[in-house]
């Protein structure tokens, strides 16, 4: 789901599977200091123990890559608790 063009929130995508409720933000910002844009994902996962959720700042500085790390924690219904996880396995890859 696109939100409002000038929202820093470029996508949202909800799941829910399973007594597990996903909500994905795929996020936008500015470097304040080098002007580069930056691309960050936001995860809250709520199941009946509770909310949780995790923020993984700067997982990408190119568009492109930020939607393909984006697709995949959508696709493999990645948790708030496994964000940092999955996050730090792809970078690892570049």
């Amino acid at each position: 789901m696109n939100t409002r063009t000038e929202s820093t929130i470029l996508f949202t995508n909800c799941t829910a599977e399973e007594q597990i409720y996903n909500c994905y933000r795929l996020i936008h910002t500015v470097d304040a200091f080098l002007g580069d844009d930056v691309f960050s994902v936001f995860i809250t996962t709520k199941t009946d123990d509770g909310l949780d959720e995790e923020f993984v700042y700067d997982i990408a500085r190119d568009e492109q890559t930020a939607k393909d790390f984006f697709s995949h924690i959508c696709r493999e219904r990645v948790t708030a608790c496994t964000l940092q996880d999955i996050a730090k396995d792809f970078l690892a890859d570049f």
